[in-house]
């Protein structure tokens, strides 16, 4: 996109509005110095498909935008904050507070910030909501069958495996760019396993995430419990507790988190004083232990607890490709524990219009089974608002066991390795529904001949968002 087209979008949209609004006080012409940070967070925002119409990020800096022209960027930002993330929705606040003069001008509603013809006085429909509520419930079923040659012929093993899945989100606004997100919910297995394909099998309620986010400095800070999710996810993909920072640096974004990881430990047995959530009668005392998937893995092994500091980065080639790089340390005090070294390399790349490309690559400092690497393609794009959009992902996996945190791909065994394939179809019939198959077919990396596993997976769900 030329300088040009951007100008001229910009003149359409204030020229179309002219009669709506007085400029503000204070120089809405004035320029934005590209020092303060603002166009880094307007890059990404457009990056991230919150500007509808425009792909370009790079801003001209011989000629500054001004602060109306900002304010019309926000103004478009703004109408698209329902598919926001947590960081864009703080880079978006922030964008909001510093133009909401000219925002109120325009009759763009800012949240907590009243309309200029209204100051005297607050009526409850202008008043932001503090909390916000949503979720989902989910029916799952799951069919696994392994193989293991035994003596010339097959050990088969089945497991069918239906679950639902019942989960609550939060957002409340705290005031001056801080939001508190939270997130609980649950699995309740129809089957009688003791673990199926969900979480937290037992049917009680858990806190999955609780955190604060907002702005420091030029970036956002994050303090609390997540789950990790995104790019860098082959190395870390699951819980943790901690600070996570993000920022933008010219096009380059960033992420430094120092944080613990859930870790099993001790038993994933679903009775008795092992079991997941027990209180003691006895002593009154309350044991909380996860059962969020989390088995121990080579790098995040039981009874052991470790710490880990990460930092990422991403950079856009071109409005098509993106590649970028992440660094873990992973430590702790336990005796015996070998504290290890991941990188990780990613590249993004936008084929055609509607099918991508995505390349991951990790290795580790362990001495052996410390390489990791994915190919992936995707096909169409799936949005739960819009009906009958779809998508096609296919992905190949080799994951060696001393290769990662906890991966979020179940193509994985944490003890001898495991590489496959998965195939993946999502399909929105109504709105805010959303139905999942997968299948995936997967081999162990290591182990003795005739003991090494071959596994079917095929999965299917439905998800209803409220």
């Amino acid at each position: 996109m030329k300088r040009k087209k951007v100008l001229l979008g910009l003149a359409c949209f204030i020229a179309m509005n002219t009669g709506n609004y007085a400029f503000a006080s204070d120089n809405p012409f004035a320029s934005v110095p590209h020092t303060t940070g603002y166009y880094e967070d307007l890059a990404s925002l457009i990056h991230d498909g919150l500007v509808d119409g425009y792909a370009d990020t790079d801003f001209n800096e011989a000629r500054p935008l001004t602060r109306v022209e900002m304010a019309v960027f926000t103004a478009k930002a703004m109408s698209n904050s329902q598919n926001a993330t947590v960081e864009d929705q703080a880079k978006l606040k922030k964008l909001e507070m510093e133009f909401q003069s000219e925002l109120t001008d325009m009759h763009v509603k800012v949240p907590g910030v009243l309309p200029k013809e209204n100051t005297s006085a607050a009526t409850s429909a202008q008043k932001p909501s503090p909390l916000q509520l949503g979720g989902e419930v989910r029916v799952r079923y799951d069919h696994y069958a392994d193989h293991t040659p035994k003596r010339g012929t097959y050990n088969k093993s089945t497991v069918k495996d239906t679950s639902y899945w019942l989960e609550l989100d939060g957002n409340a606004n705290l005031g001056s760019g801080w939001a508190a997100k939270f997130r609980i919910g649950g699995a309740k297995d129809l089957n009688g396993q003791d673990r199926g394909g969900q979480e937290n099998t037992n049917g009680d309620f858990d806190i999955l995430r609780a955190y604060a986010v907002g702005p420091l400095g030029a970036g956002t800070l994050q303090v609390g419990r997540d789950k990790s999710q995104g790019d860098f996810d082959l190395v870390m993909g699951e819980y943790w507790q901690g600070l996570k920072y993000s920022a933008n640096a010219k096009k380059v974004h960033f992420d430094v988190i120092y944080g613990k990881p859930d870790y099993l430990s001790s038993t994933r047995d679903t009775a008795g004083e092992n079991a997941i959530n027990y209180y003691n009668p006895k002593t009154g005392t309350y044991t909380w232990k996860d059962d969020r998937g989390v088995n121990a893995t080579v790098i995040n092994p039981a009874d052991t607890g470790i710490n880990f500091f990460s930092v990422d980065a991403k950079y856009p080639i071109t409005d098509k490709w993106d590649i970028g790089g992440a660094y873990w340390r992973t430590m702790s005090s336990v005796s015996g524990y070998q504290d290890t070294n991941i990188y990780e390399l990613l590249s993004n790349y936008q084929l055609t219009s509607k099918l991508s490309n995505t390349l991951e690559y990790s290795r580790s400092s362990r001495d052996k089974d410390n390489k990791a690497y994915t190919i992936g393609f995707k096909y169409g794009q799936e949005d739960k608002k819009v009906k009958g959009s779809n998508s096609w992902e296919l992905d190949f996996v080799h994951l060696e066991a001393a290769s990662y945190i906890k991966s979020t791909y179940d193509i994985k065994d944490n003890t001898v390795g495991r590489e496959g394939w998965q195939l993946i179809y999502k399909y929105v019939p109504s709105k805010n529904i959303l139905w999942m198959t997968r299948f995936l077919h997967a081999r162990d990396l290591n182990g003795v001949g005739n003991s090494k596993v071959t596994e079917n997976w095929f999965r299917t769900q439905v998800e209803f968002f409220f």
